[in-house]
């Protein structure tokens, strides 16, 4: 587990609309006590996404913006 040094919030933003993962990031960074580690359009990408940050150096997200509602893409009938 990775020791927090900083007082900086760690947070990553989830959405399936790839212009309000933009959005929330961008207001995200405009914030001095917090960065965003990770941006994902989908459920998957994100697991991905944090489980790797989780096992290597910089630590996982101490916080998950996520739309609860996102379409998914196993769920499609095409």
């Amino acid at each position: 587990m990775t020791t927090r040094t900083t007082g900086v919030i760690r947070v990553a933003v989830v959405d399936d609309q790839p212009l309000l993962v933009s959005a929330f990031s961008a207001l995200v960074a405009a914030q001095p006590d917090m960065e965003v580690v990770l941006e994902a359009v989908n459920g998957r990408q994100a697991i991905e996404g944090l489980t790797a940050r989780a096992i290597g150096p910089h630590g996982g997200a101490d916080l998950v913006l996520m739309d609860l509602r996102m379409r998914s893409e196993e769920r499609r009938v095409g």
